[in-house]
């Protein structure tokens, strides 16, 4: 939203208001991707594997 020209604001009104160069509508007009940075996306891949059961503490035990 930055590089579109947004800017947020958390003081009084808060949320997303124009303030870049040109006419609001002309940038609305434009595709996101035009603003978007090229780059690599990365995939966030949990590694974190439980190596123990998990014990319910709901189940009753079988012995009386």
């Amino acid at each position: 939203m930055n590089k579109a020209g947004y800017e947020y604001r958390n003081s009084g009104k808060k949320g997303w208001y124009f303030v870049g160069e040109g006419e609001e509508e002309a940038v609305q007009e434009q595709l996101i991707y035009d603003f978007a940075t090229a780059g690599k996306a990365k995939a966030n891949v949990s590694t974190n594997v439980n190596k123990e059961p998990i014990n319910d503490t709901n189940q009753r035990s079988t012995l009386a």
